[in-house]
């Protein structure tokens, strides 16, 4: 069964951050596609369980 992948948009909506921060964070390694369509402005899709990874809190032991 193959992932649904979701778009820059949908993941800002998951994480409620802005579209600067997904570009920093995709640069740092933080969050990074797992498509990139050709082009300079090629959309960037990105794996729902990676986004929903860090969109829950860090558990502290």
């Amino acid at each position: 069964m193959e992932t649904e992948l979701i778009g820059a948009a949908e993941v800002c909506e998951r994480l409620h951050i802005g579209r600067s921060t997904l570009h920093r964070w995709a640069k740092n390694g933080r969050l990074e596609p797992v498509h990139k369509a050709p082009g300079t402005t090629g959309p960037r899709l990105y794996d729902p369980a990676d986004v929903d990874a860090l969109a829950k809190p860090a558990v502290s032991a």
